[in-house]
């Protein structure tokens, strides 16, 4: 529990300092310390309450009908992603979820737009692939950020309207998937070391800068998805 609360602790104070989503970079390590179906669902628990977070402070800005748009195909595949998560045994599961976070790190790292993303059709195809890389491995962020370029998209309104369709997508999965095996004290310890991290890198990005960091914990957010993809494998 030590682990996890410092993996948390690291992965909110990182978010804070490079601007990467809290889930890219404590998921992998969660999905390795607790198992590929309790540490994905503890990472959307926590990725909703620092959402509702960031929305009560931001609520006025939201485009409703874009975030609407974006979350119509979550109906859908979060459901569809709920059931094979439930299907799959914990080896092949932890390969896969490996796998996803892999191409959430890519996706961000490429940071460039894509055709596929305009228009209407590409805000549901934004939502439908953020959904279920949210349900698989608790990280929906990347392919928003990705449709944000594409759509030039920025500013308040961006930052506004994300934590609407973090929100419903965390909350869908722990509808369908179930709650993470946790006591209160344990939740009571990673919530607060979620705390404790965002105001550890509010403090950290005003003496260093994130300018140089984004690439190392993009780098570290892939090894974690690789260990958990050797796990997996190991276990198979």
């Amino acid at each position: 529990m030590v682990a996890v609360a410092v993996g948390v602790l690291g992965g909110a104070a990182v978010t804070r300092l490079t601007g990467l989503g809290f889930a890219l970079v404590a998921s992998p390590f969660l999905v390795v310390l607790l198992g590929p179906f309790d540490g994905v669902l503890l990472c959307n628990l926590l990725t909703m309450l620092a959402a509702a977070a960031m929305l009560a402070t931001h609520w006025r800005h939201v485009q409703w009908r874009r975030a609407a748009l974006l979350l119509v195909p979550a109906v859908l595949v979060i459901p569809a992603g709920a059931l094979l998560v439930h299907r799959l045994p914990p080896a092949p599961l932890s390969v896969l979820i490996g796998s996803a976070l892999l191409i959430a790190v890519g996706l961000v790292a490429r940071g460039r737009s894509s055709r596929a993303l305009t228009g209407t059709p590409g805000t549901l195809l934004a939502g439908a692939g953020s959904a279920g890389l949210n349900v698989l491995a608790g990280v929906g962020g990347p392919i928003l950020a990705l449709y944000g370029v594409t759509q030039r998209w920025t500013g308040r309104s961006f930052l506004a309207t994300v934590p609407v369709c973090s929100l419903v997508f965390n909350a869908l999965s722990l509808a369908t998937k179930g709650f993470p095996r946790v006591t209160g004290t344990e939740l009571a310890v990673v919530v607060s070391a979620l705390v404790v991290g965002s105001v550890a890198g509010e403090v950290l990005v005003r003496r260093i800068g994130s300018r140089h960091a984004q690439p190392v914990l993009l780098t570290v957010s892939a090894v974690g998805a690789v260990a958990a993809i050797v796990k997996g494998a190991l276990a198979w």
